[in-house]
C-alpha cells in the first residue's frame, strides 16, 4: 500500500495509529487501495442520507477537476478545519 500511496511505510503506520493526519489530497488513492468509497468515509453508516448524497456530489466535482485544482482545493479544505479546530479549542480553554 505504501508503493501505491506513494509514502514511506513509517508514515502510513502513524496514519494507521492515529498520529498522523491522513492528507486530503491521499484520501482517493487510500480509499482505493483498501476497496472503500470515500462517502462511506466521509458519511459513515447510519448518517443523514441528504449529507451523504451532498458528499457523494462534492466527490464527484472533485473528481472532475486536474490534479492542480484538486490539491488546491483540498488544501484550502484541510486549513479551514485546522483553523475552525484551533478555534474551538482556544474556546474551550477560556470556557
Amino acid at each position: 500500500m505504501c508503493r501505491q500511496l506513494g509514502i514511506l511505510p513509517g508514515t502510513l503506520s502513524k496514519m494507521e495509529h492515529g498520529n498522523q493526519v491522513i492528507p486530503a489530497e491521499l484520501l482517493g488513492d487510500w480509499c482505493l487501495a483498501l476497496n472503500v468509497t470515500i462517502s462511506s468515509i466521509i458519511c459513515p453508516e447510519g448518517a443523514d442520507r441528504a449529507r451523504e448524497e451532498e458528499a457523494q456530489f462534492y466527490m464527484k466535482i472533485l473528481s472532475e477537476l486536474n490534479q492542480d485544482h484538486r490539491t488546491i482545493v483540498l488544501k484550502h479544505l484541510e486549513m479551514i478545519y485546522y483553523h475552525e479546530k484551533r478555534e474551538k479549542e482556544r474556546e474551550k480553554e477560556e470556557g
